[in-house]
Parts: structure tokens; sequence; C-alpha cells
């Protein structure tokens, strides 16, 4: 596993995709912080830490019908080519979705993160 958010962000996508109720993914600060912003949006329900400290349960967030909370995931940083943006030019979500980005402040939204007047590492895109 070369690049963590990737990995995590797909194994969600995917979890979904199969309709799954919950995944476990492996554990990082990056990871749990990204979980903050995607619990505080919505969409996932909650995680936690496994006992040995090495992965997250992941319990997914279903709307109405069972319709995914997300199933577009795109990535805009990845090992070899990171994308960062000044607080002015960060990317604005696309219709029902969010983009995170990591700041010196924190992970956050790209919404956030402009009123915050914070620019950094634009992560990825999650949408509906």
């Amino acid at each position: 596993m070369n690049y963590t958010i990737g990995d995590y962000l797909i194994r969600l996508k995917n979890a979904y995709l199969a309709n799954k109720q919950e995944v476990i993914v492996g554990n990082s600060k990056l990871v749990r912080l990204v979980s903050d912003v995607l619990k505080k949006a919505g969409y996932i329900a909650d995680y936690k830490q496994q006992e040995d400290k090495k992965a997250l349960e992941i319990k997914l967030a279903y709307g109405q019908n069972s319709v995914p909370a997300f199933s577009q995931v795109n990535l805009f940083s990845k090992p070899g080519r990171r994308f960062y943006s000044s607080s002015n030019d960060l990317p604005y979500p696309k219709a029902d979705g969010i983009v995170i980005v990591s700041t010196s402040n924190g992970v956050m939204t790209t919404i956030e993160a402009r009123k915050k007047g914070f620019g950094g590492e634009v992560i990825a895109e999650v949408k509906k």
C-alpha cells in the first residue's frame, strides 16, 4: 500500500458499490482525519479503531432505498504528482460532493478552507 488515502477512498467506494455495511481499512492519522471530514459531511456513518490499533472499522451510510452515500472518487494528489493550491485557487465541489484538502490547520473541505483562508494539498473529490 503506497498511497494510504487513495487506497482508503477506493476501498470505501468499492464497499458502497458492493452494498457492504462496513469495511476495514488501514489506520493512520491522515485516514482518521479524512474519516472525520467524511463523517461530518454524512458520507460515512461512523468509524472506530480496532483493539490492535492497526486498522479502522468504517460503518457505511446509506440513504433511502439503500442508495450509497457516494459512488465517485476523483483523486487529485497522487504519490508521483502532488496537487497544491492557494486558498483563492481551491477547486469548487461539483453538485452533491465535497473536495477534501489538507491544510496547515488540519484536514477540511475546500469550502471551509476558503472561509478560513487556508490553501494546501488537494486530496480528492467525493461525490454521489
